[in-house]
């Protein structure tokens, strides 16, 4: 049996009917502790979050509370209740520079939305003991057709652009770097290292498919649709560029397989099919969403 705990801010429907669903916030374990969500929970999979930057800089101070104070609360009771725990932070606390960052390369998190990852990693290995430790997964930006579907991705939105008007537009040069990872194989490594004990030497994992530029995007999607438009937009240069090595993870049998191609694909069918209703809404794209709440 599965257990979730989900505040229902997007929706529930994409969530499976064969689960034991719990409503609620982070926050809410602030208040009412953790006893019975824990209670005979092998294996705690940690993904709510204020997630991306421009959502986390609408209320830095929240994005602390549930980033980073929730999250150490749900550790110490997932400790106390010998559960694994699994977290989901982003490879964007390495913030900048010109190198493979692979896990012990030094982090430099530029934005409230990394900042607060950042700290919550400080929480959990402050808690590791040996014989309870967490797993961190520092995830690419992700992108794909998922059940809960955003367009606040720069993937997404190049796919949902090549369906409706053929025209990309590209801020920038488009020479920052970024870890990509679609969002099935970011479930995938989920499973993968909550089934897995971490040896005593690694239990921070980069998970990425392909480190790429901007431009690269582009290029990738021109071979798909050689008629695209692609428009270059002066605007302020992206300090935040960085490429991980996933070698620690493919050492514990991990691999991707899902590519930038295929998510540019499913999502340009979705949303030329239907399948995705009305993109332009702003429950695609989590700022938007939680700006009008």
């Amino acid at each position: 049996m599965v257990r979730v705990l989900d505040s229902g801010l997007f929706g529930l429907d994409h969530l499976p009917n064969d689960i034991e669903l719990h409503r609620g916030t982070l926050e809410d374990l602030l208040v009412d502790g953790t006893e019975e969500l824990v209670d005979g929970v092998d294996s705690i999979l940690h993904l709510a979050a204020v997630s991306n930057d421009p959502s986390a800089d609408l209320d830095p101070a929240k994005t602390r509370t549930v980033n980073t104070v929730a999250t150490e609360r749900l550790a110490v009771a997932a400790r106390t209740n010998g559960a694994g725990f699994v977290f989901a932070s982003t490879a964007s606390i390495y913030g900048d520079g010109d190198f493979l960052a692979d896990e012990d390369s030094a982090t430099n998190p530029l934005s409230h939305y990394a900042k607060s990852k950042a700290a919550a990693e400080e929480a959990l290995s402050n808690l590791t003991t040996g014989q309870w430790r967490p797993v961190v997964l520092r995830f690419g930006t992700l992108f794909g057709l998922s059940p809960r579907m955003r367009f606040d991705l720069v993937v997404n939105i190049f796919g949902m652009k090549m369906a409706q008007d053929r025209k990309l537009a590209v801020y920038g040069d488009g020479l920052q770097w970024r870890p990509y990872l679609h969002v099935v194989d970011a479930a995938r490594a989920l499973i993968h290292f909550a089934l897995r004990q971490p040896d005593a030497g690694a239990n921070i994992f980069n998970v990425s498919h392909q480190n790429l530029r901007v431009v690269d995007l582009v290029d990738t999607a021109l071979d798909l649709d050689p008629g695209l438009e692609v428009h270059f937009v002066e605007s302020a240069p992206d300090s935040r560029t960085y490429r991980v090595s996933v070698d620690r993870a493919a050492r514990t049998g991990f691999s991707t397989v899902h590519d930038i191609a295929q998510g540019l694909a499913e999502v340009r069918a979705a949303v030329s099919s239907g399948l995705v209703d009305q993109p332009a809404s702003p429950i695609y794209r989590n700022a938007a969403w939680l700006g009008s709440r």
